[in-house]
């Protein structure tokens, strides 16, 4: 258990070393697979928000808006497909009539062409979106919350070593922190 904690660990700061740009040997690169495979794994039927913008071929902010404007649950930092599929199944249900009547309507090539206008408008704030990506103006949250999760392994094991030298108050304490920097990793600011 605990060498697997140990591996974790390691794997994390990998993710770290690549998302900053460092050159990853193929063992390394291994090991980062084997994290991935270890977090998809254990969610199950859920995928990390960025994988499934990546899968999508969408940005998180459109994925934001969907999640308000129609309900779709992709407003969390990991997206359960299966919830997805289900919210986009009832979406079209509910709206059959609709979409029907805009398909077959004499204004469809209209529609169409607004729908074009749209899609062009929404790449555009891509590119923006991804120039300021490029240019360093943009910090990746997911990568925030990762060095806060190392920093809250890392706090974990500070505590418990305080506590053996200084006793439960201290340790208290630092737990206390942890407690409320998970809180926050996971539905502050930093959940995306």
């Amino acid at each position: 258990m605990e060498t697997e904690r140990t591996r974790e660990v390691e794997a994390i700061k990998l993710a770290l070393a690549d998302a900053s740009g460092e050159e990853l040997t193929p063992e390394q690169r291994k090991e980062l697979a084997w994290l991935k495979f270890k977090w998809f794994s254990a969610q199950a039927r859920a995928l990390p928000k960025k994988h499934y913008c990546d899968i999508a071929e969408t940005h998180r902010m459109i994925c934001n808006r969907q999640a308000n404007s129609w309900g779709i649950p992709l407003d969390n930092s990991v997206i359960n497909v299966g919830d997805v599929l289900k919210a986009f199944h009832d979406f079209v249900a509910k709206n059959s009539d609709f979409l029907t009547r805009a398909r077959s309507s004499s204004d469809a090539h209209e529609h169409k062409k607004a729908m074009e206008a749209k899609m062009i408008e929404m790449k555009i704030k891509n590119a923006e979106i991804e120039f300021l990506n490029n240019s360093g103006k943009l910090i990746d949250r997911d990568l925030v919350r990762d060095c806060f999760t190392w920093l809250a392994t890392e706090f974990k094991a500070m505590a418990e070593d305080v506590g053996r030298q200084h006793g439960a108050k201290p340790q208290e304490t630092i737990n206390n922190f942890l407690l409320r920097l998970q809180k926050e990793i996971s539905n502050g600011k930093l959940a995306v």
